[in-house]
């Protein structure tokens, strides 16, 4: 968990988030975060809404095969 603090940034109000966040989030100056309204909270992701919603529905769909892929043995990635 990260602990953030609202800062004024000309007439506008943000957060500043620390290099862990940043790095967890996958990234950097410039990027777009999609922040979205929960029961509990919010969620902060770099991945538009829609766009995890049809990646989940593509990796339900889709989930023996993805589990095939992923046991398979590759000689040049090893892992």
């Amino acid at each position: 968990m990260a602990i953030v603090k609202i800062i004024s940034i000309g007439d506008e109000l943000g957060v500043v988030l620390p290099p862990e966040s940043l790095k967890h989030l996958n990234v950097r100056v410039g990027d777009t975060l999609y922040l979205t309204e929960q029961a509990n909270g919010i969620h902060l992701s770099s991945i538009e809404p829609e766009m995890r919603k049809a990646i989940s529905c593509v990796m339900r769909e889709h989930r023996d095969v993805l589990k095939r892929l992923a046991d398979t043995e590759d000689p040049e990635h090893p892992v």
